[in-house]
């Protein structure tokens, strides 16, 4: 089996965030290759909402954050 990691950057993404992971998550699910996967988003200093809904992404045990600040 493959593996992989996606690594998403992020600053101030409150507004499409969600998008960009679900576009994500619709390319994996539809993938015809058997794959191991993880996605780590690249937050580097958001004033906005985006590391809230990072931290309610990490309930999944695929997705992680790391701070850049």
């Amino acid at each position: 089996m493959k593996k992989f990691v996606i690594v998403i950057p992020a600053h101030n993404e409150e507004e499409i965030i969600k998008e960009t992971v679900n576009t994500v998550l619709n390319f994996l699910r539809n993938t015809k290759i058997n794959v191991d996967w993880k996605v780590i988003i690249a937050e580097n200093g958001s004033t906005d909402g985006t590391i809230e809904i990072l931290k309610g992404l990490q309930k999944n045990k695929r997705f992680s954050y790391i701070s850049l600040e």
